[in-house]
Order: structure tokens, then sequence, then C-alpha cells
């Protein structure tokens, strides 16, 4: 996440929408022009096949609405990795800057203050709906031909938690459909002059536009007038449905529709040191989890156990727990912690960071994120190795050691002193100079203190190792930092205590 520091006027501003529509009275129709704005952005994305460069820099277009008379809300996913950020009322044909006051791409919202003096304190904030609300017609509203603001009613046909993007899982939101078929990111949604919603892409298949839910934001909200922000909670720990009855009178549960099975806890997270693998949680914060990983909201219906977690409590709260240990059924307290994406054995969320990473001998090292697999394309499981697809999408609930990655032999620059190697790609290493590696902080300091990559060792390869001329790399390094123009042969960031 990121966050520049909130003001106190602005941090105030923020609780106008979180009051119920009937404490404040909406715009007119008219001055919708001060609430809805344009969003452009001008954004510079990492090149995650070649960490040393910059991909070129690209235009992005979307909405935000006013949350405060100096305050902006659109989607994380907009502005980030933003270099420019620049602002269009209705009706007037310049941009205006703007900055980004804090974006979370967990919540994928983002606040953006107006820079322009003649526009501060002019903006004119929508209420908050407070929930939503099945049968109800909403109204979708963005601007048309000459800014005449294109307003569209429609009904929702669903609520369930929707990937909002790879950076975001399981936010709370529905779908609308109608004749507008807004699909720009940011797009308001009404209900009786009230924001029920921002628009964060438009589903082609079902022919609706998937909307963020208004819970989501006010939690938003809320979170960002404390300091440090926190996001929202997190379990800590991933699980796996428990419906086969062999398996359930193993773990000494009775056999009817309650409990999932834990099967990895994360360090620092939310469970670490109270819920264990193997054990069977029965209930969260007071409500029964069936045996697929499902609760009862008491508001929208069966809903997963991630919403129960995030959606309704927020960081530094305590909530009880029920699960079974042995056969034994237990009980206890926990405090609500965050998600720390950077963490994670395989991270996500890596914005405004280029991908640290290793050359050399012309072999590029680097450790494996979500955003490196996605890089190679829709349909990457098919397209990569499999065994980074494993990594990713088999071995998620498997527990791991605090600091531990994937370390990658990405690729190969080819160059004389690899001849033989240029073919391999996305390799997984498990060792350099004999050594075991976990992380690529370690890969370096071997290098560093052995004076290069003498061999390299790879999973699958049943032990071979992959020797290079340690006589000969000083040369080679810097004919290969030539020829690639290449401004640096390593980019490591500091570990998390030594950052500013």
């Amino acid at each position: 996440m990121r966050r520049a520091p909130i003001p106190g006027r602005i941090a105030a501003a923020a609780v106008l929408l979180l009051l119920a529509a009937g404490c404040a009275r909406p715009p007119a129709g008219g001055d919708l022009g001060r609430t809805l704005v344009e969003v452009h952005v001008t954004r510079v994305d990492a090149d995650r096949l070649m960490p040393w460069r910059n991909g070129a820099p690209g235009p992005g277009a979307g909405y935000a609405v006013a949350v405060g008379t100096n305050l902006l809300l659109t989607t994380e996913e907009l502005v980030r990795n933003h270099t420019l950020v620049e602002i269009r009322l209705a009706g007037r044909g310049s941009r205006l800057p703007a900055r980004v006051v804090l974006a979370d791409p967990q919540s994928d919202l983002a606040l953006l203050e107006p820079l322009d003096a003649g526009l501060a304190g002019r903006l004119r904030p929508l209420p908050a709906a407070t929930a939503i609300r099945r049968g109800r017609r909403h109204e979708l509203v963005q601007f048309g031909a000459g800014d005449h603001l294109q307003r569209g009613s429609g009904t929702i046909t669903e609520i369930a938690p929707d990937y909002a993007s790879a950076a975001a899982p399981g936010l709370l939101a529905f779908h609308v459909a109608s004749a507008l078929r807004a699909g720009t990111a940011g797009t308001p949604v009404l209900r009786d002059g009230a924001l029920a919603g921002i628009v964060l892409h438009y589903n082609g298949a079902r022919d609706v536009s998937v909307v963020l839910a208004p819970d989501v934001i006010a939690a938003f909200l809320a979170a960002s007038r404390r300091t440090p922000y926190a996001g929202p909670p997190a379990g800590g720990f991933e699980f796996v449905a428990l419906n086969d009855p062999v398996r359930r009178r193993y773990l000494g549960v009775p056999e009817d529709d309650r409990g999932v099975q834990i099967l990895a806890v994360q360090a620092g997270g939310t469970a670490d040191g109270f819920l264990q693998p193997e054990d069977v949680l029965l209930a969260w914060d007071g409500f029964a989890i069936d045996n697929q990983g499902f609760y009862r909201d008491p508001a929208y219906g069966r809903l997963p156990l991630r919403q129960l977690i995030a959606g309704r409590r927020t960081v530094g709260e305590s909530v009880g727990v029920e699960f079974v240990r042995g056969g034994v059924r237990r009980r206890l307290t926990l405090r609500l912690r965050g998600r720390d994406d950077a963490a994670a054995r395989i991270p996500e969320n890596a914005v405004d960071a280029p991908d640290d990473y290793l050359i050399d001998g012309g072999l590029l090292f680097r450790e494996l994120t979500g955003d490196y697999l996605r890089a190679h394309g829709p349909r990457w499981p098919l397209q990569t190795n499999a065994r980074l697809a494993w990594e990713y999408l088999g071995r998620s609930g498997q527990p791991y050691a605090p600091g531990e990655r994937v370390v990658l032999l990405a690729a190969v620059l080819p160059d004389p002193v690899n001849i033989g190697y240029q073919g391999l790609r996305d390799e997984i290493v498990t060792a350099v100079n004999g050594h075991a590696v976990t992380n690529l902080a370690q890969l370096a300091r071997i290098v560093a203190a052995e004076g290069g990559v003498a061999n390299v060792t790879l999973r699958g390869w049943d032990g071979v190792r992959l020797p290079l001329d340690t006589n000969r790399l000083v040369a080679a390094n810097r004919r290969i930092q030539r020829v690639y123009r290449i401004p640096s042969l390593v980019r490591l960031a500091p570990p998390p205590e030594n950052r500013p």
C-alpha cells in the first residue's frame, strides 16, 4: 500500500461519506458535475521480464467521486505505478493536477487530493448508502458527449465476492445490469442520490457492471483516518473444505456440515501461535462455518469465510474462534492483524517498486512473484514452467519459513561465457556454489563472498550442477552489461527493518 500524509482537514472530510443517506442532503442533479470527475493517469509499469528497465509510459483513464470537499475516491488499479495524475471537471477542457493520498491494492481503492487552489473546498461529496439493497433500482453516472451526464438505471443481479484484480481477490461486490453498460473504473453507482458503490470493471460475458460494495468503501475510509493505515484484516491461514466423512472422523469432528480444515498458518498473521495445521475451524466471530468455508451473513446471505474475516471487523479488534484439535473442542480470542503481501513466499502487490535481481555470467536470478507470472500473459499457467504454476497454485497453502522465497534462474543472456545454457528459463534454483539458497539476498551474499557464480543446481535436474568459468566472469560481466545496456548487474531492496 502507498500512503502520503493526510492533513487533518482531509481526514475529517472523509467522515462525510460515512454518514447515512438520510443524514446528509445529496447533491442536486446539476451538482453532480462537482461530484464526479474524470481521472487521467500517466503510468510507468516495471518490466517484469527484464527487471533492469521500465516499460514505456502509458495512459489510463477513469472516474473519481467526491467523498469530501477536497477528497476524491477511485480505484487503486487506476492509479497504480502512476507518474502523473490529473482530473477534469465536467464542462472544463483543462486538466488539474492531483496527488494520490492513499492507495491500497488489498481494497482496490485510492484517495486523491486536487492540488489546484481554486478547487479547494468546492467539491460536493455524496452521502453514503449503508448497504446493498436487493430489488432496488440503482443509477450509474458518467460523462457523455459534450460532458452531459449519462445516467443508466439498473438492478442488482448478484451479490458475491469478486476478483477485482489479482491484487485484491474476494472483495464484496455486486453486479448491475443496465443499458449504460458502464465499465470505466471509478464510475459511481447511486441509490436515491447516495453513493452505493463504484464500478471496478465490466463483465462482458454476463453483460453486467461489477461494482465494489459500499461496505468495502466505508471500511477503507474509516481505516484511512487511522495512522498507520492498516488495511483490511486477514486470517493468516489457508484452509480446505471438509466434506469427506472419513476425514472428519479422523480429525475428531462430527459428521455434520460444520467446519473446515486448516492447512497452513502464516508467520506473523492473525492465527500465528493460535491455530495449527489439521485444526478444524467451526466458528469465527460468532458465525458458524460450513464444511465448504461459507457463513450466513445477516445482510447478504451465504458468503465465503474471507468476507467474514475482512469485511466485518478492523485490524486491532478481537474475535472469538471455535475449533477442534485432536478431537477436543476449544475456544480462543484472536487479535486481528493485516496481511503483509511482501512477507509471503510468493509476494503480491509489488507496486511502485521494480523487482530485485542479480546477473552474473549472463544468468539472471530473481524471486518468483505473482506479477512475474502474470507478465507471461493471460494464459500464463500454460505458457510458463509448470513447476512455477504448481508453486503458485498448488503450494499456496503449504507452510514456509519466514523470509523463504522461490529463487529463479529466470533467463540466460547469451554470451560466450554461458554457451549451452541460453535455452534455460524459469528454472527453480536450489543451490549456488554448493550452498542452498532460499532467497535472493542469500544468493547475493554467496556470490559476493566467493567472487561469482561457479555452479548452479536446479530443481528437477537430479543434482546436476551447471558450471561457469569464474576466471572469465569479470570480463564477461562487463561485456554483458555493455551489450544489454544494464545500468547495474544487481538490485536488492534493503530488508524491511532498514527501509525508510
